[in-house]
């Protein structure tokens, strides 16, 4: 039957073996596709039967389904056997019925978990008995085929919405569309867990269930953009999830082809799954919270939590009493005596109090140990904090929700209110310094600025530099970009419009108008657009033995000269076409590159035609006023003429550039504050800014390698591999916990950086199975990236080869 409708099928009619049915919108559109199946039948020599024909109908049956305007039910002639069954009395016949009522699978939701005790019944080895959880989950099932909804026909004009659910049993999902303010079901899908998936922890269950249900309606979503709702709320970070390894990073590979948003619904409005547990997953380890909108936010609720001991004044006894430095003081003060020399002890915290006096310190009404301190024209009764809770206290007024991230001086100034320990300012200084939250966010008092480098060329189409412009507005002929090419020693400029920033555009417009007319440069500078670092790039300039260089990563002034010529090119551009409004701009650039070509630049202090042609541009006056040519002369003559103009000509631009690049450079030298790192030293990189609330720095890489004056290559400490090429205006240092020297005891600093305080960062050996028929040359790791020590599993390396070498 496809071959008989070849052509014909999914555009005028749908055929499944010997049924075929012919759809329309309209009366007469169903006769002409009713009259071309019905010719190509006839062509075909089959033959039809009249009885089994129905025309024009607005509701038929096809395939066990009832298809009409309204979308897909079950055809009632098979629901009445259903309804009709008999209570099972073997395996066979609860496999009959279920191979019956799965036909309708995709109408009921969550079959598989309403059908999972009857499911049990055909396992392997288990035994028959027919219980009430059988008979409730036969019932049920009948019930719910009988009055089955009718599902709605997809339109992929609007956005999917897909609801996905898991329980202890099994998964399930809802495919819908909005329709006139409500939600109608395209199909229900769900299946039962394997005995290994309900082992699986909440949140790998939920993540199991998207996958499925994506892949499960991938004839619908794929290519489509639509959104995943759940009742988890932690899989809304789906996207942003840091170093997958194993089951999920292959999950999430899965996922990389769908365009889809995670939405999270509370278990109370979310109608198609069932409410779950919200505790903390202990195979994830991913702690989340309802009300929590990032998780930089439920960091905050856990530094919030932390805080709480610190209220206890049960707590604070037992602290005071059990600190060395503390219940010193406390002895004094019970004796009333109080030393007259300082003591000998080493302790520098009870030296300093000593010094502070008998006077300041007292014990309030329920023991605590107190400081007065005066404040102006107040005194501040300040708590005395024991070694064992200054974490929690820095904690709490500067990483928890009501602590704000504030600067190490406005926090000094709360904790004095109210609290009080020796060398206090240096502790919140290292503290507010080694807040991981504060350094990825905040911009440094002093910004990093290198000295500017100025680069020297001789001789003109020596260096170039390109870039391009755009997008601009699109022109009749397509054009939104333009490719702008600059020469570093004459400052010629051109500029070419493409449709695209393809890199055969590039390619097209270096060969076949800059290398055809003015040769192959030495170096091509560029910044490291995926154009410019395109293969096809690299091959033109291996042919024509062009040197290509590149800008570090986000550093424009690494390509000053093209970023300067894109902004007068792009402001000369908009001012004709606002006088030349029939025109596009396209038709216009070529007047504006002319404009820029003939103009003197100011630091060459000559035109760039100047500096090529040993003259002058004639431009359109000079022509009209019929200025004098010039002697007339021969050939030879105007070769010594021209090389004469153009060494005076390029020995003052040289004077010229050589003194105003000077100028530039004491200029932008005198605020320059240029960062130094060594090797293997931590530092931040500072990161492109896509929202307001986004974090400003990225960390902690280390230095690998100083690779110029001002570029460094960095590496990952939590992914070795990823290396890169930066300069160092944005970089700073990382400060790792070095303020546990000043507070010693107590734990660790919450607000997302305690695990850098935790982490000892080493480098990891390779494991080398020993060879004893040859010798094997030993790997140098020294040059190794820092890496966590994580828990794995075991590795064994295979028998079968000999110099099998395996990396912890």
């Amino acid at each position: 039957m496809d071959v008989a409708l070849r052509g014909l099928t999914w555009s005028s009619c749908l055929a499944y073996l010997d049924d075929i049915i012919v759809f329309g919108r309209t009366a007469r559109e169903h006769t002409d596709r009713l009259e071309r199946v019905l010719q190509r039948i006839a062509e075909t020599g089959l033959k039809l039967k009249p009885q089994k024909c129905h025309l024009m109908r607005k509701t038929v049956r096809f395939l066990g389904h009832v298809l009409s305007e309204n979308g897909i039910s079950t055809d009632e002639e098979k629901i009445r056997a259903v309804k009709e069954w008999p209570t099972p009395c073997c395996p066979s016949e609860v496999r009959q019925f279920l191979g019956l009522a799965s036909y309708y699978r995709r109408f009921i939701k969550n079959f598989s978990m309403v059908s999972a005790p009857l499911n049990a019944l055909l396992r392997k080895g288990s035994h028959w008995k027919w219980t009430a959880e059988c008979q409730t989950a036969f019932d049920q099932l009948k019930h719910m085929l009988c009055t089955a909804p009718v599902l709605t026909f997809p339109d992929f004009n609007v956005p999917f919405i897909v609801d996905v659910d898991a329980s202890a049993e099994g998964i399930g999902a809802v495919l819908s569309q909005p329709s006139h303010g409500n939600e109608r079901v395209v199909a229900y899908a769900s299946r039962t867990l394997t005995k290994a998936e309900r082992r699986y922890c909440v949140t790998r269950k939920e993540l199991l269930a998207l996958v499925w249900s994506i892949k499960e309606f991938r004839p619908y979503l794929y290519g489509q953009q639509f959104d995943v709702r759940t009742d988890h709320s932690c899989l809304r970070w789906l996207r942003n999830f840091k170093e997958p390894e194993g089951q999920v990073a292959r999950w999430l590979e899965q996922l990389a082809e769908y365009d889809f948003n995670v939405l999270h619904r509370p278990g109370r409005a979310h109608c198609n799954a069932d409410a779950l547990s919200r505790q903390r997953c202990p195979q994830c380890g991913i702690s989340f919270a309802a009300a929590a909108t990032s998780p930089i936010a439920a960091k905050e609720e856990v530094s919030s939590s932390r805080c709480l001991p610190i209220a206890d004044i049960h707590t604070w006894l037992q602290a005071q009493s059990t600190d060395p430095t503390l219940s010193v003081l406390r002895n004094w003060l019970d004796a009333n005596r109080w030393p007259r020399h300082c003591p000998t002890s080493s302790d520098p915290d009870l030296r300093s109090l000593w010094r502070d006096g008998r006077g300041v310190f007292r014990v309030d009404d329920n023991g605590l140990l107190r400081r007065r301190q005066a404040s102006g024209d107040h005194v501040v009764d300040q708590l005395l904090v024991p070694k064992e809770l200054r974490n929690d206290v820095l904690a709490a007024m500067h990483n928890s929700t009501f602590g704000g991230h504030f600067a190490s001086r406005r926090t000094l100034d709360r904790l004095q209110r109210r609290y009080f320990w020796p060398r206090m300012r240096k502790a919140v200084d290292a503290w507010c310094q080694a807040c991981r939250t504060c350094a990825a966010r905040n911009e440094p008092t002093r910004k990093a600025k290198a000295p500017l480098q100025m680069p020297e060329t001789s001789c003109a189409f020596q260096t170039l530099a390109m870039d391009f412009l755009g997008p601009l507005e699109a022109t009749p002929k397509g054009y939104r970009y333009i490719l702008v090419v600059c020469d570093y020693f004459s400052k010629w400029t051109e500029a070419y419009p493409t449709r695209s920033q393809a890199a055969t555009e590039v390619a097209d417009a270096l060969v076949g108008n800059w290398f055809s007319r003015f040769g192959a440069p030495i170096r091509l500078h560029s910044d490291q657009g995926r154009s410019f670092e395109s293969s096809l790039i690299s091959e033109v300039c291996k042919i024509f033995g062009v040197e290509k260089t590149r800008s570090s990563p986000y550093h424009p002034q690494g390509n000053g000269l093209v970023e300067r010529a894109n902004r007068t090119l792009l402001n000369t551009l908009a001012k004709l076409c606002h006088e030349s409004q029939d025109r596009s701009w396209d038709q216009l650039l070529p007047l504006a590159t002319m404009a820029y070509n003939s103009t003197a630049h100011e630091t060459t202090g000559q035109s760039p035609f100047c500096m090529l042609f040993g003259k002058q541009m004639s431009l359109p006056l000079d022509i009209t006023l019929d200025a004098p040519p010039g002697t007339a002369c021969n050939a030879e003559d105007y070769v010594v003429q021209l090389r004469e103009n153009l060494q005076k000509v390029h020995s003052m631009a040289f004077e010229r550039s050589r003194h105003e690049q000077q100028r530039h450079k004491e200029i932008a030298d005198r605020k320059a504050t240029a960062n130094r790192f060594e090797t293997d030293q931590l530092v931040w990189l500072k990161i492109p800014q896509k929202g307001k609330m986004d974090m400003r720095w990225s960390g902690p890489l280390r230095v690998v390698k100083q690779l110029g004056a001002e570029t460094y290559r960095v590496q990952d400490v939590r992914r070795p591999r990823r290396r890169l090429v930066v300069h160092s205006d944005r970089l700073k240092s990382y400060h790792t916990g070095t303020h546990q020297d000043a507070t010693t005891g107590g734990s660790e600093p919450p607000g997302g950086y305690g695990d850098v305080l935790r982490t000892t960062w080493t480098l990891k050996q390779p494991t080398v199975r020993p060879d004893t028929s040859r010798s094997q040359p030993q790997e140098d790791v020294q040059g190794q990236a820092a890496e966590q020590n994580r828990p794995q599993r075991v590795r064994r390396p295979p028998r079968r080869f000999d110099d099998y070498v395996r990396y912890n």
